[in-house]
């Protein structure tokens, strides 16, 4: 098979057709044959644009009589070899010569990772980056290289013996004009760049990258040991001139101390790649075969001496052979599959190596080797390999060219254009700005970028560069197209809009508090990485110094400001933002628009930089006075009651709804922003989850602060009634053990039904379930939220809320049951002791839709979390913790919605909790789905077969029914302490349950 110069390809020359990607079994992808023409063009540009330079550099090393293309034809005129063991090379190799050798994502695809999953994570990696060809999808075995290597130091059994084996194959001389080269082990060639985005980036991948917790946890902790010895390997490494990858494979001790095995240290080192290798650099090492010349460039000096010693041995008849430092050879990517029957021209192997237990099985080994040669037309070479004679020569060679380099040392080096950018990345952006015509009339240097701005624009530069110059080589001078490249970098942290808001400033526009306050706002205008116009510098500046005005007031109010009074004051400074906020994105011009987020975020920012800067500057303990100020857990929770006010899709539909969402955004943001500078504990107040149970004095703020979103509130989240005080509080119980006591006694009475009825499902088991429901309801109301409970009204209540019923399905008994619960409550604790109104009250909480008070609520939701045993549980009819659905049908019954992802666990875990008790507890829940199961057959099936099952289900009734009449022989007592032991021996079972359940 021919192949064609890429070089020539790039420049027009047709793909000849055995090369091409049609109708052929193993070709060339479309990826390898892009990365051949992309690398050609990369290294054939090198090539031209370094001849001159390069004959320079060999000048300066005092090397004449030899150039650079004779240096590269000794790389050319090398076999190009692979090393292998010499038992896979029979076993695979020769025994398969119709098959492409496989690389190690082939045996990743069938199943085989002799190296783990850690290594093919890095490599790939590594790959991805070399060749950017192949990113945007998943490793294809079939578009990854296979790697050789010019054996330029002529070595019997091939370039890379060391570590690969005493077995080497040798290409034929069209399989290096498909493949690309580099100077290194590719592996470790990539070249290293650390900036603090590539850390942020290593920082944010330590969590999916299957590291132990222990390392993760530490590398995190900026006071850890592992943290700072890892900045410190970090900034070491960066500072090695030209350094790769390579400087980062050996992490400090302290991390890998935490490492249990060497998957872990394989993990480790796969995410250096990940986040350090610049990609532009490392291209700039690979070359193809018509382009070599281009290695020169990236080779060091002594490497480039052993060629040019070689190549002026070579021009006088003499023996060219190579030593060069490092990995001792040229390593090749040979894209595309190699066909051991197409591709190879010899075969040559340690004799001593031949595989084989002993000498018949050697001998074996031979014949297979001579016959594959035989049919393929490949010469097979029995090497008598001499290690002793190879390492004295190689000793001889290093000494030889030694003496060589030692008399042509590089006095010059070459400063390339684009590590001078990256290099002094700041200055060419005060060159850029400096001819700019946005910052004409601004003071020199104000206009500048600075921390984000400036890594974001060097990041971006960086990355759109290489585009640049593949756009515009054949057109501009470099320095256009640098200057091209900076330009849009620029623009990407909006330095135009930056030069208009600086105008504003420097015109005196805006007020400031003193010079250090002003030149505060203005590195922030320089560093700030979302700043589009000056509608959006304006709203932060209005925000953050009447944030920052307040913030200081709020700290030195003597007496201290109620959180009303602060959170009132706050909605007057948001509301300067808000407008400026309107006007900006209702102009009808795309470029003038405002993203509310980003100038509240920044503004946090920036307020606490203009308290810093402030009359006078507060230093860390005035900044430490104002967060404890800010921080008060009144104020906090009545920030949080608002957002939840605010937040709530209906509500938020009131006009001035916004204005308690700025509010309170503003104040926490604050908070928050202090707290992460001074390095405090800054826990968001849990607010009550539920609108309707907002204690008073929040809804009252509510309604003074927005009026409108006060009435809608009322409207659809009305607040629960209170409950009214018993007669005589101190006969009415106090303990749980009375309440218990209660519950106890009354379960006698659902016994005497039981056993004269036929209703068992609301027999004991349901009461004392629903008991221990209500119970633990209104603890996590009052232990989670902070609102009180009646709890008698509560858990006396549901125990006698089916006093009065009489059978099964609706409920025709419920004013019965409300008798003679409020009777037997008085029989107990006395007839005097709850009062009229109290007694009302009891009884209407067992009365459907009578009363709207907390109590009656926690009484619907016990009852009905036991519905479970009867039919399926929909939790949007729960309603506990649940804002009435404003948007149900008049006719349907009362749904619930929820906002919070901690609340709706919370309920959804009550409810699967509550099921699992009546699976447990219940014979009915635990054959309900066999008896709807028998429905359904019944429905479905004939006269002859309804009688069958008539009969199935008859008898499974009956099952249930016997086993609810062998509960009767337990009393009451010992009926409630099993189930309450079957909760609170089993918190694995009931977490939340066993959790807020108080027996006594």
């Amino acid at each position: 098979m021919t192949f064609p110069s890429w070089h020539g390809v790039l420049n027009g020359a047709p793909i000849p057709n055995d090369v091409s990607m049609a109708g052929r079994g193993h070709d060339m992808t479309e990826a390898n044959l892009l990365t051949l023409v992309e690398v050609a063009a990369q290294s054939a540009t090198t090539r031209e644009k370094t001849a001159l330079d390069q004959t320079q550099r060999l000048e300066h090393r005092d090397i004449k009589g030899v150039s650079v293309k004779e240096m590269a034809d000794v790389m050319r005129n090398a076999e190009l070899t692979y090393n292998l063991d010499p038992n896979n090379l029979v076993k695979y190799i020769i025994a398969n010569p119709g098959e492409p050798i496989n690389n190690i994502f082939h045996l990743a695809e069938k199943g085989i990772k002799p190296k783990g999953d850690a290594y093919l994570e890095e490599r790939d990696a590594v790959e991805k980056q070399l060749f950017p060809e192949l990113s945007g999808h998943a490793a294809k075995g079939d578009e990854r290289p296979v790697y050789g290597a010019l054996n330029v130091g002529k070595d019997p059994i091939g370039a890379a013996t060391i570590g690969y084996g005493d077995a080497s194959i040798v290409f034929k001389p069209s399989v290096a004009k498909r493949a690309t080269f580099i100077a290194d082990d590719t592996f470790y060639s990539p070249r290293l760049s650390i900036t603090p985005e590539r850390k942020a980036l290593f920082y944010s991948k330590l969590d999916g990258a299957h590291l132990p917790k222990s390392l993760v946890d530490a590398l995190k902790d900026v006071n850890s040991k592992e943290h700072k010895d890892l900045e410190a390997w970090f900034d070491s490494s960066s500072a090695l001139p030209n350094a790769s990858i390579r400087a980062l494979e050996d992490p400090p001790a302290s991390i890998y101390a935490h490492f249990t095995d060497q998957e872990d240290s394989r993990y480790f080192n796969a995410l250096m790649p990940q986040c350090f290798i610049d990609k532009e650099a490392t291209r700039n090492t690979v070359a193809t075969y018509d382009n070599l010349e281009s290695l020169v460039v990236n080779m060091g000096d002594i490497n480039g001496n052993a060629l040019a010693n070689a190549a002026l041995k070579n021009r006088q008849g003499g023996e060219g052979r190579v030593g060069l430092a490092g990995i001792q050879y040229i390593e090749a990517q040979i894209h595309g599959p190699v066909i051991p029957s197409r591709d190879i021209a010899e075969i040559r192997i340690n004799a001593k190596a031949l595989p084989g237990r002993n000498e018949a099985e050697r001998a074996e080994s031979r014949r297979k080797l001579e016959e594959f040669g035989r049919e393929n037309g490949v010469k097979i070479t029995l090497v008598d390999y001499d290690f002793r004679k190879i390492s004295e020569s190689g000793t001889a060679l290093s000494t030889e060219q030694a003496s060589f380099n030692a008399a042509h040392v590089d006095t010059q080096k070459l400063n390339a254009l684009t590590q001078d950018y990256l290099d002094n990345f700041e200055k060419h952006v005060q060159d850029m700005i400096a001819l700019d015509k946005d910052s004409a009339g601004l003071p020199q240097g104000m206009l500048r970028l600075e921390g984000a701005a400036l890594r974001k624009a060097k990041e971006t530069f960086a990355q759109i560069l290489p585009g640049y110059i593949n756009e515009s080589k054949g057109r501009d001078e470099l320095a256009d197209i640098f200057d091209k490249a900076m330009s849009e970098a620029l623009n990407s942290v909006g330095l135009g809009a930056k030069a208009t808001c600086l105008k504003a400033i420097a015109s005196g526009k805006l007020a400031f508090a003193g010079e250090a306050q002003k030149q505060a706002f203005i590195t922030w205008v320089c560093s700030s990485t979302s700043l589009p116009n000056i509608d959006a510098m304006r709203a932060v500046y209005a925000q953050a110094t009447g944030q920052a005005a307040l913030f200081r007031e709020i700290a030195n109010a003597n007496p201290p400001m109620t959180p009303q009074e602060i959170l009132a004051r706050m909605q007057a400074v948001t509301r300067q933002t808000r407008t400026i906020i309107t006007t900006a994105n209702t102009s009808g011009s795309d470029l003038r628009h405002v993203d509310e987020n980003d100038i509240a975020n920044n503004a946090a920012y920036v307020t606490r930089l203009m308290l810093q800067s402030g009359e006078p500057p507060l230093n860390a303990v005035g900044l430490l006075q104002v967060f404890e100020a800010l921080n008060n857990k009144d104020v906090q929770s009545l920030a949080g009651q608002l957002t939840l006010v605010a937040s709530n899709p209906e509500i938020a539909k009131a006009g001035d709804a916004v204005s308690l969402m700025d509010a309170a955004s503003g104040l926490t943001l604050g908070t928050k922003q202090l707290a992460a500078y001074l390095n405090r504990a800054y826990d968001e107040p849990d607010a009550v989850k539920n609108i309707s149970m907002l204690p008073q004095a929040a809804r009252d703020a509510v309604k003074a602060l927005a009026p409108e979103a006060g009435e809608k509130m009322d409207e659809i989240c009305p607040a629960y009634v209170p409950f009214p005080q018993p007669a005589k509080p101190e006969s009415m119980p106090t303990t749980e053990t009375q309440r218990r006591n209660f519950l106890v006694k009354t379960l006698d009475t659902y016994l005497a039904k039981e056993k004269t009825g036929e209703d068992f499902t609301h027999g004991r088991g349901h009461i004392t379930r629903a008991y221990i429901f209500a119970n633990a309801m209104s603890n996590i109301l009052e232990e989670m939220e902070g609102v009180p409970v009646d709890r008698n009204a509560v858990l006396l209540g549901i125990t006698g809320h089916d006093l009065g019923r009489e059978g099964q399905g609706d409920d025709l008994w419920e004013e019965q049951s409300a008798q003679l619960t409020t009777q037997a409550i008085n029989s107990e604790f006395g007839d005097d002791a709850m009062g009229q109104d109290y007694a009302d009250s009891v009884g209407n909480c067992i009365l459907r839709g009578k009363t709207e008070t907390l109590e009656a609520m926690l009484l619907k939701s016990a009852d009905s979390l036991d519905i479970g045993r009867t039919v399926e549980f929909d939790t949007k009819y729960f309603p506990f913790l649940g804002d009435k659905d404003p948007n149900k049908e008049p006719r349907e019954p009362d749904k619930y919605t929820v906002s919070s992802p901690k609340v709706k666990l919370l309920r959804e875990q009550l409810v699967k909790e509550a099921k699992i008790l009546e699976i447990i507890t219940d014979p009915n829940t635990r054959s309900r789905d066999g008896k709807f199961h028998l429905m359904e057959l019944f429905y479905d099936g004939t006269e002859q077969q309804n009688a069958i099952v008539r009969q199935q289900y008859q008898d499974l009734v009956d099952d249930i029914n016997r086993e609810y009449k062998d509960q009767w022989d337990v009393d009451s007592e010992s009926f409630v302490t099993n189930i309450e032991n079957i909760v609170l021996n089993n918190p694995d079972l009931f977490p939340v349950l066993s959790k807020y359940y108080r027996k006594g």
